[in-house]
């Protein structure tokens, strides 16, 4: 299967970029938003303009016992299915200090909670976790004087791989390698540790911001170029069913009897076979 993914690249940095402006000029505007907040707007907007991208909130979990606000499934009923387990964190003046937030009920702080119930619920499967983190500082000097760059180019925006610096306002980054951040460095909250290690979430679709042609093979390859040499999971066969009832559409009522399995607050779903569909259908327009 070969996809044109274009159209829902350009809209995952559009909503990067809008993330950007809510998370640098919200708060001298007394308009701050929470990381639920912005996730439920970009979520949203993505989900309203692409068919294949079906998304659902459930109750929210103040202390959800994986450590993840919610799980994005990518694939189809042909090749299989990879999911991403994500939590959210917003900068706030150069700094992301939730980072290492401890629920009041757990005893490890939620950046390892992430990491060790999905190895242990993933069994070898394709269920990774990672941070998308929500940036947004004055971009008119590009990025942060003094933090490393290191997507392999000049900076933005001489690069061709990032013309604007603003699509890393939703960036992916391995909860390893947060994690290993939070467990060695001195200042675990400071952004300078961590924004080296960040993508553009677009990235998983469109490797370093350039192909729009793309298989679930090449997105999890993609995924596993973010991962850098850990092991790569299978591919899982089907969806679990909470997330089947999402692709579904299921209605509110019928979703109850899958809503106890859900694991996180929101389940996105991006079917492969749907997206195929709805690009050939643009393209004749």
């Amino acid at each position: 299967m070969n996809l044109d993914v274009a159209f829902l690249v350009a809209d995952l940095d559009k909503a990067a970029i809008r993330t950007w402006q809510r998370v640098f000029h919200g708060p001298s505007m007394g308009m701050a938003l929470r990381e639920e907040s912005i996730t439920d707007e970009n979520l949203f907007r993505i989900a309203r303009e692409h068919p294949a991208l079906v998304c659902r909130k459930f109750t929210s979990r103040e202390e959800p016992l994986n450590g993840a606000d919610w799980e994005w499934w990518i694939g189809s009923d042909d090749e299989g299915w990879i999911a991403l387990r994500i939590q959210a964190k917003k900068l706030v003046n150069m700094r992301y200090d939730e980072l290492r937030y401890k629920a009041a009920s757990a005893e490890r702080v939620q950046c390892r909670v992430l990491v060790e119930e999905t190895e242990r619920e993933a069994h070898g499967r394709a269920v990774y976790p990672f941070y998308c983190f929500y940036n947004g500082w004055d971009h008119s000097g590009g990025w942060p004087d003094g933090i490393p760059w290191t997507i392999g180019c000049s900076k933005p925006a001489n690069c061709r791989t990032v013309p604007d610096v603003r699509v890393f306002g939703c960036a992916l980054a391995p909860a390893h390698e947060v994690l290993e951040i939070i467990d060695s460095s001195t200042t675990p909250l400071e952004a300078s540790g961590v924004l080296p290690h960040e993508r553009p979430w677009s990235w998983i679709f469109a490797n370093k911001g350039r192909s729009n042609a793309v298989d679930l093979t090449t997105i999890h390859e993609n995924v596993q170029r973010q991962r850098g040499e850990r092991e790569p999971g299978d591919p899982l066969d089907e969806l679990p069913n909470y997330a089947s009832a999402v692709r579904a559409q299921w209605r509110p009522n019928a979703l109850r009897e899958v809503a106890p399995f859900v694991p996180c607050t929101y389940v996105a779903v991006t079917d492969l076979a749907t997206m195929l569909v709805d690009a050939e259908i643009r393209r004749d327009r």
